[in-house]
C-alpha cells in the first residue's frame, strides 16, 4: 500500500469506537471479545465448555454479549476450516 499507510494482515481487538468505525472501511481485519474465544477453540487454546463458561461468566459481569451460546459460531468456523 502506499501513502504511508501499511498493510494489517492479522485480525486486531478494538474497543473504541473511533478506531472500530475505521476499521470497517475494511483497511484493518478485525475481531471483538467473541471472535477471540471462538479463536481459541478453533485453535484449541480452550475446549467449546471453556470458551462457553467464560462467555457465561462474562455476560453475568454485565457484558453485552450478541449471542448467548459460542455454539453456531464455533460450528461456522469449522465447516469453514473443511
Amino acid at each position: 500500500m502506499g501513502d504511508g499507510v501499511a498493510a494489517v494482515t492479522r485480525p486486531v481487538l478494538l474497543d473504541n469506537t473511533i478506531l472500530t468505525n475505521f476499521a470497517l472501511v475494511d483497511l484493518i481485519p478485525r475481531t471483538g471479545s467473541i471472535g477471540i474465544l471462538v479463536s481459541c477453540v478453533r485453535r484449541g487454546l480452550l475446549s467449546r465448555d471453556e470458551a462457553e463458561y467464560l462467555l457465561e461468566e462474562m455476560i453475568a459481569s454485565d457484558y453485552r454479549s450478541p449471542v448467548d451460546s459460542l455454539g453456531s459460531l464455533i460450528d461456522q468456523q469449522e465447516e469453514r476450516s473443511r
